[in-house]
């Protein structure tokens, strides 16, 4: 079965105001990204990334949370970047955690099923032997706060 590709993708805060603009440099994933966040009709930044984020959650002051894989999602090398974008574009932190082969036929391990919001940060499903787990993240600087079993999802726009 073919690969995925990515194709250049524009992610919005929950009232569209706010809007980040992905390119990828590789149709995988693999390697960096051209980005740039609109706020209305101004730019409020522009750069490339050294990551592709593969998908992502835009705030209304113009914060980003997303991920990505180092070596593209169809690789079983790499690592999965997970990044949060202070509203100037400059990165506030994150992890990087080295991707290993998962099952036979399965994805990579680890590998993201869902982003989503929670009510402390943003949450990651991660695709393992334990359906539902998922890695809650902070928005104020990407730093892990709790792993386990999915919580009760909050309201989503």
């Amino acid at each position: 079965m073919p690969a995925a590709t990515l194709q250049p993708w524009t992610y919005r805060s929950p009232s569209g105001r706010v809007e980040l603009f992905v390119d990828p440099t590789d149709r995988f994933g693999a390697g960096p990204a051209r980005c740039r966040l609109r706020r209305g009709e101004a730019v409020a930044w522009e750069r490339e990334l050294p990551f592709t984020l593969v998908d992502a959650l835009v705030q209304e002051d113009g914060a980003v949370a997303g991920y990505g894989y180092s070596e593209g999602g169809t690789r079983l090398s790499g690592e999965l970047v997970i990044a949060v974008l202070a509203p100037d574009g400059r990165e506030r932190g994150g992890e990087r955690i080295q991707r290993v082969p998962g099952r036979v036929h399965g994805p990579a391990y680890p590998s993201v099923g869902r982003l989503r919001r929670v009510d402390d940060g943003f949450a990651l499903e991660i695709l393992d032997t334990r359906p539902g787990h998922e890695w809650v993240h902070s928005w104020k600087d990407g730093a892990r706060l709790r792993e386990g079993p999915a919580q009760r999802p909050a309201e989503e726009p």
